[in-house]
């Protein structure tokens, strides 16, 4: 999965492969953070002088027309759903569209969460996602108490490897699962291959999986853990919550610590020294 099925919902089902997910991103990103930096990938830094931009007459918008006719289209959806049976696929859809209108409007990218951590020591996106999964674990808590099962993985070495490789590889991207789905239509050219990047390498994935051994090597010798399976509602809730409140001080803690730059940097321009003198009498 992804960082919304291997991370963002799993932690909070109690699934022991969320939390193996997690520390590869950690790395992953780190690991990312360092090769985006490096002068071979980066180039040398260049000083620009910021330059305004002519101005040019406002033209109407048609965003708000686009609007309109999706919102249209959303209704009509809805209404074909319900009339053929369908309304679990239309109650999807509406969750979709909520989805898609919080994650643009909050620019929620989970990239800037950790990518973030490593490079402006900034950790208030971390903080956030950190408090959100704390709400979606007494939620989750509270409907697998009602009856609803929760779903676990396979706590493998599969779910850790893959951790480290998205996490390299959505520093690089510049986005995440969700942050390339909405900056793409916000017209990102280099979101656009991010998300050809991603079909591609899905397909890889799903045709390695049999063909190269991938299943056999990393997935099958595992086996899916629940922590709710293993310690019970209790223990497992005060488990999850409480290393989520650790990634939140932790987060906390290490805004205070200077942030990283570029490996090679041009030196700082300096004013040209000058000497005071006495007027002559």
């Amino acid at each position: 999965g992804c960082n919304l099925g291997s991370f963002f919902s799993a932690i909070p089902q109690f699934s022991l492969h969320g939390w193996l997910f997690m520390l590869g991103l950690f790395a992953g990103t780190w690991l990312g953070v360092q090769i985006a930096l490096h002068p071979w990938v980066m180039g040398t830094p260049e000083r620009r002088v910021r330059r305004a931009l002519p101005s040019t007459p406002a033209r109407p918008s048609i965003q708000p027309y686009l609007g309109v006719l999706g919102i249209v289209g959303v209704v009509l959806l809805l209404v074909w759903f319900v009339q053929t049976g369908l309304e679990r696929l239309g109650v999807v859809m509406l969750f979709g569209v909520a989805f898609g209108l919080v994650i643009e409007r909050g620019r929620i990218c989970f990239t800037n969460a950790f990518r973030e951590l490593w490079i402006t020591r900034q950790g208030h996106l971390a903080r956030a996602l950190a408090l959100a999964m704390m709400l979606a674990t007494i939620g989750f808590a509270v409907q697998i108490a009602a009856g609803a099962k929760p779903r676990f993985e396979y706590a493998s070495l599969g779910a850790l490897i893959g951790g480290v490789l998205f996490g390299v590889g959505i520093v690089l991207a510049g986005g995440c699962e969700t942050g390339w789905m909405y900056r793409s239509v916000q017209g990102y050219v280099q979101l656009w291959m991010a998300g050809l990047g991603t079909l591609v390498g899905t397909v890889l994935l799903a045709y390695g999986w049999d063909h190269w051994g991938l299943y056999d090597l990393l997935v099958a010798p595992a086996r899916p853990v629940s922590l709710l399976n293993e310690f019970g509602m209790a223990v497992a809730l005060v488990l999850t919550l409480a290393g989520l409140g650790a990634w939140y001080l932790f987060a906390t803690w290490w805004e205070t610590r200077p942030a990283a730059l570029p490996r090679s940097r041009p030196a700082p321009i300096r004013a040209p020294r000058t000497e005071l003198r006495e007027p002559a009498s």
